[in-house]
């Protein structure tokens, strides 16, 4: 069943045309920004204003007068800022304390609220670009993804978990991986161990005693613990990893 309806502003949801109807509609708003000396990104519609100066309030003030023109383009073409939604970051160094705590960004009256973290596009960005936030996440996403190969490794082919490694747990890591990988240059080899010890634990299905925690609990006093912790370097350090991840094209 259907009815028929008239639009007198928007683009209806779920129609062939919409997409391309919407960018059409809203391509528009870069117009307004042209001269305002600031940059921006535009994902559908949801759309990002950046730009730097070395004054701090000259930025606000470029920010301020930039946000009331997209907030004046939008009430013309009969759309809604969604203000409450709206939120700014300054970003920079962490060594630099000059930067104030009282910054006032408006727009219509309403106080457009400041972060110091915000997810975008899937990147958890901090106003210092560390990034820590971010490689949590990833941390998090492919130990979860590890967890559950190690769990089905033995019904999978050699060939197989690579293909299976590359889409689910490379995947996690090479996203962006060129904006926040730097920042965490020293912590990326500890993921890339895991990649290694799943692998190992594939091929040489003796280690995975290794990584079972009731394994450890036999040896309760130090002397027990530090045998076999040696044991199991020993054993590890047998294993030809460049081999294994050649042979699996990771």
């Amino acid at each position: 069943m259907y009815c028929q309806q008239a639009l007198n502003r928007g683009v209806p949801q779920g129609s062939v045309l919409g997409p391309i109807l919407f960018i059409l509609f809203f391509d528009g708003i870069g117009t307004i920004l042209v001269g305002l000396a600031v940059n921006y990104l535009l994902f559908a519609d949801d759309l990002v204003i950046y730009s730097n100066d070395t004054d701090i309030n000259n930025l606000m003030n470029k920010l301020n007068v930039t946000l009331q023109n997209i907030n004046n383009w939008c009430t013309f073409v009969g759309l809604k800022l969604k203000l409450d939604k709206t939120t700014f970051m300054i970003l920079h160094s962490r060594y630099d304390k000059t930067i104030p705590d009282n910054l006032n960004l408006q727009c219509n009256g309403e106080i457009i609220n400041r972060v110091y973290e915000y997810k975008y596009l899937g990147v958890i960005i901090d106003s210092n670009m560390l990034f820590n936030k971010h490689f949590e996440s990833v941390q998090d996403r492919f130990n979860s993804a590890i967890g559950a190969l190690m769990k089905i490794r033995r019904c999978l082919k050699y060939n197989v978990l690579a293909m299976v490694i590359s889409s689910f747990c490379l995947s996690i890591t090479d996203y962006v991986n060129n904006i926040w990988g730097p920042t965490k240059i020293n912590e990326l080899p500890k993921l890339q161990k895991k990649i290694n010890c799943l692998l190992a634990v594939h091929q040489y299905p003796r280690l995975m005693k290794y990584y079972i925690k009731s394994y450890w609990k036999d040896g309760q006093n130090a002397v027990k613990r530090k045998a076999l912790a040696l044991k199991c370097e020993a054993e590890h350090k047998s294993v030809n990893y460049c081999n294994l991840l050649e042979r699996a094209n990771l």
